[in-house]
């Protein structure tokens, strides 16, 4: 078809490859399409109720169009500075990354993207507050230079830039650890049922607290029938049952290194799960620190049931799939402009690949902090005001308040709680939301 190992070649494959993952996460993805697509119409409709919010997005924009050359320049300065150059007798000159200035360019690199993050939430704590302006108290926001928008702006800037910073900064690491963690621990209970275990429920992962546990082992019970059949069977049988005993010892061991594993990571996990998106949401709402924001977050999902709903990222990985073609076609235009005009930003004398590494990542950066930054947090506080709040959202939008309500109710969570069992819990989770929305509404005035 094509396809080369030059670096057009290159180009061109990740382009195919990007069309082929976008046409088979929309397959996989297609039973919840709907209803992720209500959740974003209703996000969209609330950012509508103000120009604040595209303004703020703009603005936000050329701050990072500005960090970026900013970086930019000042990496590629250093670069050059610091390469070392073999020039051969015809002047052809080859450069070479320094061992010693490694550690100098990953500090770079973690400058960019803190700095980029904290760009992106700070513009994900004001839309929160918006937004929840909107749910609660809609007479509150106009149509332009609203306070809804510029006093939460100003709080991000000041009073919870720390917070901003602080998730800014270890909100990826955490999830990754977290992914890590489920992963490695569940391999291990499994690993332990295949060996021989037998588990009433093997899992390490309670989904409604979210941290590894290992449930059931009953090694006991198939020792003691290995050993009546011991007491009973003939020779060849006893062959067997020293087998099954190496096996049942085996998967105990396995076991017990999930549960030892389990309970040193306990104390973290309790800080991990606090790590996650609906911390930025919560400090926009309510001003909370990011732990305790996130805390809350998760506390508020666990009592409505909708832990489920919330692990869904149909919204966010679509987004992020939109940034990265943005990016890979900012890319291919860098590339355009450096083939017409003949630049050579740095000393590897490899300008296609640099314009395309430039280029995609200032269009990645960009587009991330448009869509996820904006659309994504605006979904995000939709959602989370929807758990804290629904009679409120039933009282000032009626008609958004039915359409969400007929499309959850087709939801298995939203079934689920609706069901006699949780049906008290409900009733006084009825009861706080009054206070939760006269807490956000407090919260969008401050």
């Amino acid at each position: 078809i094509g396809l080369t190992a030059d670096p057009y070649g290159v180009i061109a494959l990740m382009g195919f490859a990007a069309l082929l993952s976008t046409l088979g996460y929309t397959m996989y993805s297609w039973n919840r399409i709907p209803f992720a697509a209500t959740n974003l119409y209703t996000a969209l409709t609330a950012m509508r109720c103000t120009a604040d919010i595209t303004i703020l997005g703009l603005l936000s924009l050329v701050v990072a169009f500005g960090w970026c050359l900013l970086w930019s320049m000042a990496f590629i300065g250093i670069v050059n500075d610091h390469n070392d150059q073999d020039c051969d007798t015809k002047d052809a000159c080859q450069a070479h990354v320094s061992r010693n200035h490694i550690p100098l360019y990953l500090l770079l690199l973690l400058s960019f993207h803190w700095t980029t993050m904290v760009i992106k939430n700070v513009v994900r704590v004001t839309v929160a507050s918006a937004i929840s302006t909107w749910w609660f108290q809609p007479s509150d926001i106009g149509p332009f230079c609203t306070s809804a928008v510029v006093r939460p702006l100003l709080r991000s800037l000041s009073t919870s830039l720390g917070s901003i910073c602080l998730g800014s900064l270890i909100i990826s690491p955490a999830q990754w650890l977290l992914s890590f963690g489920r992963f490695f621990c569940s391999c291990l209970c499994i690993d332990g049922a295949n060996n021989g275990g037998s588990f009433d429920n093997v899992s390490c992962m309670d989904k409604s607290r979210q941290r590894p546990v290992c449930y059931g082992f009953q090694n006991e019970q198939a020792t003691s029938g290995s050993g009546s059949e011991a007491d009973d069977g003939s020779m060849g049988g006893v062959g067997v049952v020293a087998d099954t005993r190496t096996t049942v010892d085996s998967a105990a061991d396995t076991v017990g290194l999930c549960r030892r594993l389990s309970g040193c990571l306990n104390p973290c996990q309790v800080l991990l799960r606090s790590c996650n998106r609906w911390s930025f949401t919560f400090i926009g709402m309510y001003g909370h620190s990011f732990f305790e924001a996130g805390e809350r977050a998760m506390q508020l999902f666990e009592a409505r049931g909708w832990t489920d709903v919330v692990e869904d990222p149909l919204i966010q990985n679509v987004l992020l799939m939109a940034s990265v073609v943005i990016g890979g076609s900012t890319g291919v235009f860098a590339v355009v402009v450096e083939e017409t005009d003949g630049f050579d930003f740095t000393s590897f004398h490899q300008p296609i690949i640099t314009a395309f590494v430039i280029g995609s990542v200032l269009g990645y950066v960009l587009s991330n902090i448009l869509l996820l930054g904006v659309v994504g947090s605006a979904v995000n506080t939709i959602i989370v005001c929807f758990a804290a709040g629904p009679f409120d959202f039933d009282k000032n939008h009626p008609r958004m308040s039915r359409e969400m309500r007929e499309v959850w109710s087709q939801h298995v969570v939203w079934e689920q709680a609706s069901t006699p069992k949780t049906r008290p819990r409900r009733n006084s989770i009825r009861k706080k939301n009054k206070n939760m929305s006269g807490i956000s509404s407090g919260a969008a005035i401050v």
